[in-house]
C-alpha cells in the first residue's frame, strides 16, 4: 500500500501560501506542509495536523492513462520534497 503522511506545521517543504475551510472551522493554519511516505511516522513537535491517505493502484488505470500521465507529469511544477 501507498501510504502518505500530511504534516501541517512550521518546518516542512512546501509553502502554504493560503488556507480555507470548505465545511466546518477547518484545520488550523499551519506555515509549511511535509509530505511523508511509509506505514509509520514520527510526529515533529510543532505538527498541528497530520492527515493520512493512500493511493490507488495503477491496475486500475489502462497503459494509455498510465502514458498520458506521465507525459503531463504533475501539475505543481515543484521539485519533489525530500528529508
Amino acid at each position: 500500500m501507498n501510504r502518505h503522511h500530511f504534516l501541517g506545521g512550521k518546518g516542512g517543504c512546501w509553502n502554504v501560501t493560503a488556507m480555507h475551510a470548505f465545511r466546518g472551522s477547518g484545520l488550523e493554519v499551519v506555515k509549511t506542509i511535509n509530505v511523508l511516505n511509509g506505514d509509520t511516522v514520527v510526529l515533529p513537535e510543532d505538527t498541528r495536523w497530520h492527515l493520512q491517505g493512500v493511493t490507488s493502484n495503477v491496475r486500475y488505470a489502462t497503459s494509455a492513462e498510465i502514458s498520458a500521465l506521465k507525459a503531463v507529469g504533475s501539475r505543481a511544477r515543484r521539485p519533489p520534497c525530500d528529508f
